[in-house]
């Protein structure tokens, strides 16, 4: 009996999930979207980095550059 109940549970929950990310994919992502599209047209150019080197190594990979200021 509780075997089936947590069976339920986790494909209610599942399912609902689901359900949650569509909506907020739907009806979310346009704002996002122009939110960013928003703030890229007020911010002063910058020099153009891939994505892959941004996020991954950043000012990490850059010896003697401390995060969140000069060095």
């Amino acid at each position: 009996m509780v075997r089936t109940l947590l069976v339920r549970g986790l494909w209610a929950g599942l399912l609902a999930g689901l359900i949650a990310g569509g909506f907020a994919f739907a009806f979310g992502e346009p704002h996002v979207d122009s939110a960013i599209a928003l703030e890229e047209a007020a911010a002063p150019p910058r020099p153009r980095t891939g994505r892959i080197i941004r996020t991954r190594i950043g000012r990490a990979g850059c010896p003697g550059v401390r995060r969140g200021g000069s060095a």
